[in-house]
């Protein structure tokens, strides 16, 4: 069986891909003005994985494109679970950022 290796470039797409719609999750956290609007800051870079999307679609297929949108699912999903047990793990007791780090999550 051989298999090639994916190129170096579409190796950098994918994982930019899956960086963009996880911090755009995380950067939801955050409120906003821009332009008079008020809107949260995920919302200005989450449209850029639209842009990989119909990249992947056009140059790679949809079936590959359909892998890789999953895969990016569930990278935001792997984030959440992994930042819900780290919000549960036991606080240090020198620090005091704990309610912080809850209202930011």
């Amino acid at each position: 069986m051989n298999k090639t290796q994916p190129s170096f470039r579409f190796t950098v797409l994918v994982s930019l891909f899956c960086v963009i719609l996880v911090i755009s999750n995380i950067a939801s956290t955050k409120m906003t003005q821009f332009a008079g609007l008020t809107l949260d800051a995920g919302t200005i870079l989450f449209p850029l994985s639209y842009i990989f999307g119909d990249i992947f679609a056009e140059v790679y297929g949809w079936k590959t494109a359909k892998k890789i949108i999953l895969l990016g699912f569930a990278a935001i999903i792997l984030n959440a679970l992994i930042l819900a047990i780290v919000q549960y793990l036991p606080v240090a007791s020198f620090w005091q950022h704990q309610v912080s780090y809850e209202a930011i999550l």
